[in-house]
Parts: C-alpha cells; structure tokens; sequence
C-alpha cells in the first residue's frame, strides 16, 4: 500500500500534516511521521537556519537550532575540531618558520 503524507496551511498559517492513506504496517507509519515531522521543522524555519558544514572535507546540510544562528559545524563528531586543530597547526607553523 501506498503511503502519501499531506501537508497544508492552516486558516491561522501554521502548518499541518497528516496520512492521506492509511499504512498497514507500523514501519511505514513511523517513516511517515519523521519524514512528516521534518518537512514542518524546515518549512516554519527561516532559510538561514538551513546550512552547510564549514568543515573542508564535510558536505552534510544541518538545520541551526542556536539561538543566534551561530553553529557553524553539522554534528558529526570531529569536524569543528579537526578544522579548529587543522587552524592551530597552520598557525602554530606560520610563527615558527
């Protein structure tokens, strides 16, 4: 069977999802409803909570949750410390020539 996830504004403008088709297995369900549940968390985001890892060899997307839309990293572990220790090893070879 089919599952269609629905997706719609509300008279308010708040965003509402739903099952258009029932599924009949509990997988399928709970698919739906994280997919459902994450199609929302970007929509009512602004853009600019939306970004790229800054680290050099990293290409994940992450959503910024910060408060001041700071996070410059996704969080898989190690980026921002091997690009904080990639930066320290540059400047530490840049003063001892």
């Amino acid at each position: 069977m089919r599952l269609s996830i629905r997706i719609s504004r509300n008279a308010n403008g708040v965003w509402e999802r739903g099952l258009e088709a029932p599924a009949k297995n509990a997988f399928s369900i709970l698919v739906a409803a994280i997919v459902s549940a994450l199609m929302v968390m970007v929509l009512d985001a602004p853009l600019t909570c939306i970004k790229t890892c800054g680290a050099r060899a990293c290409m994940r997307v992450f959503f910024d949750s910060t408060k001041n839309q700071s996070r410059r990293y996704c969080a898989r572990r190690g980026c921002a410390a091997r690009t904080h220790s990639a930066n320290f090893r540059q400047r530490k070879g840049q003063k001892n020539p």
